[in-house]
Parts: structure tokens; sequence; C-alpha cells
């Protein structure tokens, strides 16, 4: 055994080591005591704390809940750039507020879930979460793993009469969806369908025929061939990569729409199919993410039209555009133009003198490449002579032009021009340069003082 060295060059004596002894019992009754005491005070500072009253512990329950609900944005689980806010970050504050945000069902009725690495445990957490929100209404979305969308069939079945929107991807077997959800979908206002077909021998989704209070469908890649919908009682339609002729089929059941939307391209079938033009006199919104033809305007009727979105029209476009405008005997009030050559967007606007709202947005590519001739239209009253707001996005100028000067001042000064009183300009330049916008709003503060309404962002 070694021997413990002390002070000094001689060996340790029993005597020594006895002395040592007792030395360390006495700093350790020492250090005891003083832990004694620091308990002590640690009791008095936890009982100080704990009568302390946070005033946003003294709201009732029924405000905490609304101001929960204001903060929960986006609840979701998976792998997102997007933090999100969900319930599960006001839980872990205290106790009091864990206590009340697992009881508020508000909180916990809707969930986004992206794709995971590993699913195991992926049903009974959904079922944790759902249940929380007790028998109040639903709002559930899948986003693009349809392997999700097997995993959770379980439970949607359970829940399928309480969902308002459900947002699902499905690739295969898509019967399994019509086992899982059977009877009506009552509580259903708002369905969107992602379909990855394999194949030509399609299952015909009836999972959500008797849905009384669907009135929003965003569907892709799913044709009547597909998809059964109470498609008479639709308002609202996102409809994508399917054929134009899938699309008309579906139009033409669909009399009651008031928005359509193709955000993006359509199949085209050559030779086009020989349709009669779908009237739907209800619309009132045509939305085309990228159509540079756009040929769904040559199958469609639209006399109740009141704001059109084209994006990269070309010629052809503008040729089917006229004749639309013709057939439809329309009176449109608004438009958003985007990445279009400025020489196909001023076709576009002459054809259309009813306009009160025009938005452009050019391509970043190209910003405003050729805006001096549209400005010059706008000097004149033969062109847009009902334009109320214009904004013009994605603009790039070094320095205000004396033109856009002329023609707001020209615009602004109301009907005794010919033209109707610009009531709104927007400027929003591609580049965010802080100095570059500070001196466009200084030159345009004259506009602006005369009544205006002027951005500059």
């Amino acid at each position: 055994m070694a021997s413990l060295a002390l002070t000094g060059p001689a060996r340790s004596s029993a005597s020594a080591l006895r002395t040592r002894l007792s030395s360390l019992d006495d700093e350790m009754d020492a250090l005891e005591a003083r832990l004694r005491l620091l308990s002590a005070e640690r009791r008095r500072v936890l009982h100080d704390l704990d009568s302390i009253v946070y005033p946003v512990l003294t709201l009732p329950a029924e405000i905490t809940t609304q101001i929960f609900s204001h903060y929960v944005d986006d609840p979701h689980i998976g792998h997102t750039q997007n933090p999100g806010r969900g319930p599960l970050t006001l839980a872990s504050v205290c106790r009091s507020w864990r206590d009340l945000s697992l009881s508020a069902w508000l909180l916990w009725s809707s969930l986004r879930i992206y794709p995971l690495r590993n699913m195991d445990g992926l049903p009974e957490f959904l079922a944790c979460w759902l249940q929380r929100a007790g028998n109040h209404p639903l709002n559930l979305q899948v986003v693009r793993n349809p392997a999700i969308t097997v995993a959770i069939l379980p439970i949607l079945s359970q829940y399928s009469a309480q969902l308002r929107t459900l947002s699902l991807v499905l690739d295969r077997p898509y019967s399994l969806l019509n086992t899982a959800i059977r009877g009506s979908v009552a509580s259903l206002e708002k369905l969107a369908l992602y379909i990855i077909a394999e194949g030509d021998n399609p299952v015909l989704i009836t999972a959500f025929h008797d849905a009384p209070r669907l009135r929003q469908a965003e569907l892709s890649g799913a044709s009547l061939d597909w998809i059964q919908l109470p498609w008479i009682q639709l308002t609202h339609l996102h409809f994508s990569n399917e054929t134009l002729f899938s699309l008309i089929r579906v139009l033409e059941l669909t009399k009651n729409l008031e928005v359509l939307v193709i955000p993006s391209f359509l199949f085209y079938e050559w030779p086009q199919p020989q349709m009669s033009p779908v009237a739907l006199h209800h619309l009132h919104a045509l939305k085309f993410g990228f159509d540079r033809d756009g040929l769904p305007m040559n199958y469609l009727t639209l006399p109740a039209i009141k704001h059109l979105q084209l994006s990269a029209l070309n010629g052809d476009g503008v040729f089917c555009l006229r004749h639309f405008s013709i057939r439809s005997q329309f009176s449109l009030q608004s438009i958003c133009l985007t990445n279009m050559r400025s020489q196909i967007s001023n076709e576009c606007l002459q054809l259309l003198p009813s306009l009160e709202q025009v938005e452009i947005q050019f391509s970043e590519e190209r910003p405003d490449s050729d805006l001096d001739e549209f400005i010059e239209l706008l000097n004149g009253p033969e062109f847009l002579p009902s334009l109320r707001v214009l904004a013009l996005r994605n603009c790039f100028m070094p320095s205000l032009p004396p033109y856009l000067l002329e023609m707001l001042d020209f615009r602004g000064s109301g009907p005794h021009t010919g033209v109707a009183k610009l009531e709104s300009f927007s400027l929003f330049f591609v580049v965010k340069l802080p100095e570059l916008v500070r001196e466009f709003k200084e030159e345009l503060r004259p506009v602006a003082d005369a009544g205006m309404e002027i951005v500059v962002e």
C-alpha cells in the first residue's frame, strides 16, 4: 500500500495521520453545516418564486387559449426548412401552459406531415394528436410522400367524418383509400389529391363521392377515370398534370365553378379534341400558371369572368385570348400578366379596354426590357381608359424615367383627360436597393401629394 504523503521530508507517523484525519472531519462538518444553510436558503428562494404571480398566468383560460391560437402557425412534423409554430412548443414552457395547451382543441385541429426518415410510430402519434381535437373539424395535409398516406389510412378511417380539409399524395394501391374511407365525409370542404399514376389501368377513387359540403378541389393527375366527386357542388378547382381533354370533361360537370386555376401545363393531344366550348356562367376568376399557347381558352365561354391571370403567353396565345373575349363577351376588371415579352403584354391589354386593375410581373431574366412602349401607350386615352390600379413587379430602373412621371400626371388628372383617374401605382424592384427606393419615393412625392396611392419597394 502506498504511504500518505504529508508536509515535510519525514515519513508520516501514526500521530500525524490521526491529526490530519481530525482536521478532515472538522472540515467536513463545516461543509455539511454550510450545505444545510444553503439548502435552507434554496427552499426560501423557491418559496418566494412560487409566491410571485406572473400577470400572463392570471389571464382567463379562454383568453390565453385565443392568444395561443394566434401563435400557432403551420403545425407540422417531418423535415422542412420552415420551423413552424405548433402547440408542442407552448406545452414545453411551463406546467400551466402545458395543461392549457393539451386541453385546447383548437391548437390540435391542423397538422401538416412532411417526409420522415422513419415512420415508426407515426400512426400512434397522429392518433394522439387528433384525439386532442375532440370532435371538432380537422385539417390534415400530407406533403410529397405517398408512403405516409398509406401509413395513416387506419387513422383517417377513424376521423373521416371530422375531416374539413384533406390533402393526400397517392401512388398505389388506390383501392386502399376506398376501403379506409366509407360512407359520407360530412365535414369535408376542401380536398387536394396528387395522384402519381402508374400504368393505364385506373382504379376509381370513390371515397369522396358523398361529401355534401365539398366546394374546393385541387387535383393533380386525377381525371374522371381516376376519381369520383360531387362535381356539381364545386366552386373552386385547381387542375394540373392531366390532358386538356380531361379538363374539359371535368368542366362539363362543374357548372357552378367560380374560380378555376391551372397552375402547371396540361398535356395536349394532337390533333386537338373536337369539343364545343364549355359555358361556365358563374366563373369569375381564371388563372393560368404557365401556358404559352392558351389553348384552354378555345374551349371556354366565361361571360361572368372578372379576373384573369396569364403567364408566358406567346403570339398564338394572344390569338386565343382575342377569340375567347369575343365569344364570352365579358367585361374583365383585373388582369395579371407574368413572364411575357412587353409586346405580347401590350397586345393582350389592347384587347381588354374594360380593365380597371393591371399587374405585370416582368421576367427576372429580362426585367422591364420594353417598358417604354407600355408607358407610352398609357400616355394616350385609347389604351386602358378605365385603368385605376397599376402594379409593376420585377422592375429595374437606375433612375426614374421622365415619361413615367408624365404618364402618372396624365393618368392622375382624372376624367377630364378622357381616362379614369389612376388611384394607385405600385413599383417593385427585382433587387431591393434601399437608396434607390428612397430616391424614387422622393421624386414621386408630388404625385402622392396629389392624391394617388404610391408604393415603391
